[in-house]
């Protein structure tokens, strides 16, 4: 016999399911037909033109790299971005934006599973519906930017099979193409998974490799003269925009010392 409880329960799925369903759509809509919101994926572009830039023989770090604006990523990463090139930047837009879109869902179901809450088919789209509202998913989009797929990648990687081989392959790529992700080496190497640590600083390392091997110049600029080290080539530190440890001491005016204190 079905109780008032879980009867409001089934109503409340019923409910929110079309719901959230039709928020997601809204925001597909948004981000991918909307024409203001539509130029504004100007880093997809960016990325696309590294990888256009790479296939020519042209210096990816030498100035502004589309509308005086640099690319910041490692040669490999323009090389991962190399196939942005085939499709025109109208239907990349759309499809990426579709991509990202259901990224989002994956992860929410996976963050679930991970945590032992598993959530059905209404509440992880709920959920993913709220989270394309915060403003660091919803930025992400709007811009067209790597994040959310970086962010499928080693949430797969580090949530998948615990004793596959192939544990770290995905960390070692998300690395080699944005280095943020390389902090979860670190991590796994404090919870003891060693094998999978090595696995990703090979695949890292491999990767960088293709990178010297197939755009030699724009490594040794990248790597070698320090371009991956300088983080005022994406925007002024002190910017209110850079949240980070760095950020708040830029603005702070503090001196060099408290850094390694404050951290």
């Amino acid at each position: 016999m079905v109780t008032v409880q879980e009867d409001r329960r089934a109503t409340a799925r019923t409910v929110a399911l079309p719901v959230a369903a039709a928020l997601l759509v809204a925001q597909a809509v948004v981000l991918a037909i909307w024409p203001a919101a539509h130029l504004l994926m100007i880093d997809l572009q960016v990325y696309r033109a590294g990888g256009e830039a790479v296939l020519r023989g042209m210096p990816l770090y030498d100035g502004g790299i589309l509308l005086e604006l640099p690319f910041v990523y490692p040669p490999f990463a323009a090389l991962a971005f190399a196939p942005l090139t085939v499709l025109p930047v109208a239907v990349l837009k759309v499809l990426w934006t579709v991509l990202n879109l259901a990224l989002v869902v994956f992860v929410v179901r996976r963050s679930a599973v991970a945590i032992g809450a598993p959530l059905g088919t209404a509440a992880t789209t709920v959920l993913a519906a709220v989270v394309l509202a915060l403003d660091p998913v919803r930025t992400t989009l709007y811009l067209g930017q790597i994040n959310v797929v970086l962010l499928a990648l080693v949430l797969a990687d580090l949530t998948g099979q615990r004793n596959s081989r192939w544990r770290g392959v995905g960390l070692g790529l998300a690395a080699a193409v944005k280095l943020t992700p390389l902090i979860f080496v670190a991590y796994l190497l404090l919870v003891g998974r060693l094998r999978a640590a090595a696995t990703a600083l090979l695949t890292f390392a491999a990767a960088i490799g293709l990178g010297f091997l197939l755009a030699p110049a724009d490594s040794v600029v990248y790597w070698v003269k320090g371009t991956f080290a300088a983080a005022n080539r994406i925007s002024d530190v002190a910017a209110a925009t850079n949240q980070s440890w760095g950020g708040l001491l830029a603005r702070a005016d503090a001196p060099s010392w408290t850094y390694p204190v404050g951290a």
